[in-house]
């Protein structure tokens, strides 16, 4: 059901200036643990125009999903002029074959007491495709990151 409201909502109806930082910030409203929650901005009163609903769901997710899976409940969202970076740690490195796995549609895995499921990803790399924007998954020292690579063809 969830799937097809995506479906109907993947087009961009109204494009707007969003200033990221404030935007995330807007978002936080649902999360327990904000305090845990630290952003880095490294562009003063950086804007970008897109679609808002579409954007939202993307920032909202990646927050949900990075706490969730978090070691901790720590997030830190760095912001440049390029990209949005959600960076938290998780239990192990991942490697790249596990990585491209996760990222693919149905894909789940567990560890430890974390139940990892590849359809989030996944649907924020189709609803940044919309948007002319990309993901970058990767992982190190126990971190896990995933980058919203803002540079538009």
């Amino acid at each position: 059901d969830w799937l097809l409201n995506l479906a109907e909502t993947m087009q961009i109806t109204d494009k707007t200036d969003i200033n990221i930082e404030n935007f995330i910030k807007k978002n936080l409203y649902f999360i327990e643990w904000t305090q845990n929650i630290e952003i880095i901005n490294n562009e003063f009163n950086f804007s970008i125009y897109t679609d808002e609903l579409l954007f939202e769901r993307v920032i909202k997710n990646l927050i949900e999903n990075a706490i969730k899976y978090s070691l901790d409940k720590h997030l830190k969202i760095i912001i440049s002029s390029d990209k949005i970076i959600f960076e938290n740690n998780i239990h192990t490195t991942l490697d790249k074959q596990k990585i491209d796995q996760i990222l693919t549609k149905f894909y789940s895995w567990s560890y430890n007491d974390s139940k990892w499921n590849g359809i989030w990803l996944s649907m924020i790399q189709e609803i940044l495709k919309t948007l002319w924007y990309s993901l970058n998954i990767k992982s190190e020292n126990n971190k896990f990151i995933a980058e919203i690579i803002l540079k538009t063809p």
